[in-house]
């Protein structure tokens, strides 16, 4: 049976790298679309009719409902 080291550095940094390569595809998307606008992601959601409109149930999770803005495209 060998031995491995486990470095937990290697691992920040490769998790650094990760995370640096998946920003700059965001910003590289936005920037091949024309838009300056940030990163538009698309949850699933429960829509329900009401009497007075419409009940919209998301998962956002780290926000606050009044700290997010529902759209049309």
């Amino acid at each position: 049976m060998a031995i491995a080291r486990w470095s937990p550095f290697q691992e920040l940094t490769t998790l650094h790298t990760t995370m640096d390569r998946l920003f700059g595809d965001m910003a590289e998307n936005n920037a091949n679309s024309g838009t300056t606008d940030m990163t538009t992601f698309r949850l699933p959601v429960d829509i329900a009719e009401t009497d007075n409109g419409y009940l919209i149930k998301a998962p956002v999770p780290g926000f606050k409902p009044e700290e997010v803005e529902v759209s049309r495209s």
